[in-house]
């Protein structure tokens, strides 16, 4: 099938082969119109904005999870009032004409071809054409939350899109229809990724207050010798680990521990040895009595041969002197 917008009517007709459809519903009755799309939705009131209307609204969804495609028109210059989405976001796709959206008071035209979404605590008011038609996809609210929480590996704020109609949402769409397209003719048990391709596909499309957190480039997990090496070092830092010890911990060679080291930690095995050692003697003069104990002897016990040395490296991590903490701990006391 052709990437093409020309295919855009087909891409959304194999929509309804994947999941579970709808018949098209059809009506030219207002208040039927608005109690069935109310309950595809959210309550709104629907109001015509010229005196020879004549209503044709044609609704079609099919579910994929916790999303569903929605194919509509109205037929008619309507305009549409809804209340929050509460449960859920919409991303809305103008597949014919144009169409106005009302947020926090100001307008926003959403061209052909053009996505635009909507948050859920939002209310918003539209303008719909006699000849507009949309696509029009609805995420549940707890399956983004859930699908950021496992990309971030963190807890999570709520995400929030950006109010602006862009091109490249439209695109990203587009492309995830034709993707839909290529999926109906496979087996049901390639279809299951189908809801992850839609989850990502909108998070990375559409620009959100995580956007610049996700693009961030990340390093890789550091291999299984790394993490051999920082627990024998976390769990005594105080001893002494020559880089001939570190290599048997580790089990590779001294070469490949170094470079390990330094791509995946931005530092070298010896450095990362005195860093937990610092780190250490700092908490100890922290928790020291000034009047019974000395720098000099924390030094040493944390494994310091060269008190000037020690003295340069603290400062360099710490932003000040081993002995200014323990003298500022001896005015407070």
């Amino acid at each position: 099938m052709s990437c093409g917008w020309r295919s855009l009517n087909e891409a959304a007709l194999m929509i309804e082969t994947l999941g579970r459809k709808s018949e098209a519903f059809e009506t030219r009755d207002p208040e039927m119109a608005r109690a069935h799309l109310s309950g595809v939705f959210r309550s709104h009131r629907l109001d015509f904005r010229n005196r020879n209307h004549q209503l044709a609204v044609r609704h079609r969804t099919v579910s994929c999870g916790s999303a569903s495609f929605h194919g509509l028109k109205y037929g008619a210059d309507v305009r549409l009032i809804s209340s929050e989405m509460d449960r859920f976001y919409l991303f809305q796709f103008a597949k014919r004409g144009s169409f106005q959206i009302w947020r926090n008071g100001s307008a926003t035209t959403v061209p052909e071809k053009t996505a635009y979404a909507v948050n859920t605590s939002e209310t918003f008011a539209k303008d719909w054409t006699d000849d507009g038609e949309q696509m029009i996809l609805r995420v549940e609210r707890a399956a983004i939350a859930k699908y950021l929480q496992n990309l971030l590996a963190s807890d999570h704020g709520e995400i929030e899109f950006q109010s602006a109609a862009t091109e490249d949402a439209g695109r990203m769409l587009y492309s995830l229809y034709g993707y839909i397209d290529a999926m109906s003719e496979r087996p049901a048990r390639f279809r299951s990724q189908i809801e992850d391709v839609i989850l990502s596909t909108i998070v990375s499309a559409f620009p959100n207050n995580y956007t610049e957190t996700l693009e961030r480039p990340q390093k890789p997990c550091a291999p299984y010798y790394i993490h051999r090496i920082e627990e024998a070092i976390d769990a005594d830092p105080r001893a002494d680990f020559p880089l001939q010890d570190m290599v048997e911990i580790a089990g590779v060679s001294a070469r490949t521990l170094y470079y390990g080291f330094r791509q995946f930690r931005d530092t070298t095995p010896l450095n990362y040895l005195r860093d937990r050692k610092l780190e250490l003697a700092r908490r100890m003069l922290l928790d020291a009595d000034p009047a019974q104990t000395t720098v000099t002897s924390i030094a040493t016990e944390c494994g310091f041969a060269h008190l000037s040395k020690f003295a340069v490296h603290f400062r360099e991590r710490f932003g000040q002197t081993p002995s200014a903490i323990l003298k500022f701990k001896g005015r407070k006391t």
